[in-house]
């Protein structure tokens, strides 16, 4: 009998309860699943606090952007039969999308790797209010903001209109097509997307943290399409991702080897962006991961190649906890990592990486995070967000082509990297290899908080007009 998944959950126990007890979220769940073995879960704390009720294997999680997931391995099926390609242009039934002056099409592959130039705000009102509208169908009209294969752009409607292209292709809705060819096979019998979803008793309370004590959150509408909408138990959620990830039961080639195929690089820097998975090392071991918030739940999986290992993580609280403190933890438990034994970084001379580094943008209207600074204070650096009182310190792990630092707070789970730039003097940075940002001397936008400053009074202003446009 294989143990190997029982004995990595008995590792995580003591970091996991300590996570509950220290009042990070009010249940916990974990679930290991190594190559086809049978998983295992453990949970701790409670899907509802009163009455008390504790969580089981049975509580059911909002999936969020894992939901991606089923979207991709329909892709891959569908490319696996030829009735797909890579390079094929994004379709759907009754949509029309309308692109840049001068760009071509929005192929499947710009899709997964979040190159398609779709946000998730597609009007005006929308991009004011900063707030992605839940979807009950998708739009006639879909505007796409960058030319296709030219920037990443995180989008879950890009992901909806594909699962859309699939359904059409098959000749069924999507949501039946996975029943089908993905829960069925595998056994996933809690599963279900929330457009399925009725009252569920099973489906862990969501919490939000007020004056230290915990009380019900309003639960949030949860955007039905496929790219976000996808519920089930902690079990059935590794028995799925494994099942892509290292064995034949779906797709003829595993799923990293489709993620291959369809990879590209940033800048020429190395860096490798997935389509529902995001890439980083951790002592010289490839992890790809990614995190779901929907329904006021959080989830986060990992794969680790190395050791033919899925784990996925649970709470029912919406919370960047699992993702910047418990995950990488306990990624550095299952690969038998040790913690730094200094824990004090190690003061260096006047540094050529101070400087500001933001993100590129077209437009001095483009929404995009605050820079980040690099400042050098007593001899060490530092890393902080420009809209935050917040300061990271980096100690400096490793010096090959790159200068790699391990920053602080993160119980060293993710990693800066500097990478020389094309021109002497130019440097890009790294932060857990998945945000590439250019150094500069001074900001080419607005300052995030001016920048919130335009949004507030376009909203004003559409306030004002909107009941004369009425009248």
């Amino acid at each position: 009998m294989d143990n190997r998944a029982a004995t990595l959950i008995e590792r995580f126990t003591d970091l996991s309860r300590q996570f509950v007890d220290d009042g990070h979220t009010p249940g916990l769940a974990v679930a290991v699943a190594f190559s086809d073995a049978p998983p295992q879960a453990h949970t701790w704390g409670l899907r509802q606090i009163d009455p008390p009720c504790a969580i089981t294997l049975t509580t059911r999680f909002h999936l969020g952007s894992l939901s991606k997931l089923t979207v991709a391995i329909a892709v891959w099926r569908l490319i696996e039969r030829g009735a797909l390609r890579l390079d094929s242009e994004l379709v759907v039934r009754d949509v029309r999308f309308m692109l840049p002056r001068g760009s071509s099409s929005v192929r499947v592959q710009d899709v997964l790797l979040h190159l398609s130039g779709i946000s998730d705000t597609n009007t005006w009102r929308e991009e004011v209010d900063d707030t992605p509208p839940p979807r009950i169908d998708l739009p006639d009209i879909v505007r796409i903001k960058k030319a296709p294969g030219t920037g990443w752009c995180y989008s879950n409607l890009a992901f909806g209109l594909l699962a859309r292209m699939v359904a059409d292709t098959v000749g069924t809705s999507f949501e039946e097509h996975i029943k089908s060819t993905v829960f069925s096979p595998l056994g996933l019998t809690s599963a279900y997307f929330t457009r399925d979803a009725g009252t569920d008793p099973e489906l862990a309370l969501p919490y939000d943290r007020v004056d230290e004590t915990w009380r019900v959150s309003p639960i949030p509408v949860v955007d039905p399409l496929p790219s976000i909408g996808l519920v089930c138990d902690p079990l059935d959620a590794v028995r799925l991702a494994a099942a892509t990830a290292y064995s034949r039961r779906l797709l003829r080639l595993s799923m990293f080897e489709h993620l291959g195929q369809a990879r590209y690089r940033i800048d020429g820097s190395g860096t490798h962006q997935r389509p529902y998975l995001l890439r980083s090392e951790m002592g010289g071991n490839e992890i790809f991961w990614h995190d779901g918030l929907a329904g006021g739940h959080s989830t986060m999986l990992y794969f680790i190649p190395r050791l033919d290992c899925t784990f996925a993580l649970f709470t029912n609280v919406s919370t960047w906890g699992l993702k910047n403190h418990l995950g990488p933890v306990l990624v550095r438990r299952a690969l038998g990592l040790d913690q730094p034994t200094s824990t004090t970084p190690r003061p260096i001379a006047k540094s050529p990486l101070v400087g500001r580094y933001g993100f590129p943008v077209r437009s001095i209207l483009e929404p995009r995070p605050p820079d980040v600074k690099v400042v050098q204070k007593d001899g060490i650096l530092r890393l902080t967000p420009d809209a935050e009182h917040i300061e990271v310190a980096l100690h400096h792990i490793e010096e090959k082509d790159n200068l790699r630092f391990a920053m602080d707070g993160d119980d060293y789970g993710f990693n800066a990297v500097f990478v020389p730039g094309p021109r002497r003097g130019a440097m890009r940075l790294t932060v857990d290899g998945l945000t590439l940002l250019h150094r500069r001397r001074w900001p080419a936008n607005l300052a995030w908080r001016t920048h919130l400053g335009v949004r507030w009074l376009l909203a004003r202003l559409a306030c004002a007009i909107a009941p004369r446009a009425r009248g």
